[in-house]
């Protein structure tokens, strides 16, 4: 079993212990934990990755718990977040309203997919989703430094598609319609 397998079957394992409980402080997660052969870095790394993802709460806040080599922030109450379940609906639609539906979703497919596989593009989305309003001298020496061929043609394209807006005052401001890139990493990914 590879290394990242390992940890996302204990990340499971944490996971389902706390739906079973329910809500547990992290002292007696750390008992059950230590039963299981899990450490405390492990234990705390597989809590925040929890966090991030929403899957669990810390409803009473954090408190520091040392180890022999470091100290690490931990949940002081850990809460199982309850898991929504949608039922459909009866609902009676039109063949007309389904056909208009389905085209307005294929055409945002193809545009999502456009600055997806254009690289020069995707790197100019993921500066704006971290800097949203900035110069546009500095946006395109910004874009030329990350190793974008044309900055300038990336410019247009993006004003094209609608996920800038730029201003007479030469500011390139992102827009809502710029496609959103979550900076939250999963330490599961780097393993």
């Amino acid at each position: 079993m590879s290394i990242g397998g390992y940890y996302k079957m204990l990340l499971d394992r944490v996971r389902s212990y706390i739906r079973i409980v329910g809500e547990i402080s992290f002292d007696d997660l750390r008992v059950w934990a230590k039963g299981e052969n899990i450490g405390l870095a492990t234990l705390t790394a597989i809590l925040n990755d929890l966090l991030k993802i929403g899957e669990i709460s810390a409803p009473e806040g954090f408190m520091e718990v040392e180890d022999v080599l470091c100290s690490f922030q931990v949940p002081k109450i850990i809460s199982s977040k309850p898991s929504v379940t949608v039922i459909p609906s009866k609902v009676d639609v039109s063949r007309e309203s389904i056909a208009m539906e389905v085209s307005v979703e294929k055409s945002t497919t193809r545009i999502d997919l456009d600055w997806m596989k254009d690289v020069d593009l995707r790197r100019a989305v993921e500066y704006l989703n971290k800097y949203h309003s900035v110069g546009v001298i500095r946006f395109l020496r910004d874009l030329s430094d990350m190793g974008v061929s044309n900055p300038e043609a990336v410019l247009k394209k993006l004003i094209s598609l609608g996920y800038v807006d730029y201003s007479p005052l030469g500011v390139v401001n992102a827009s809502s319609k710029l496609p959103k890139i979550s900076d939250k990493r999963l330490l599961s990914e780097f393993i």
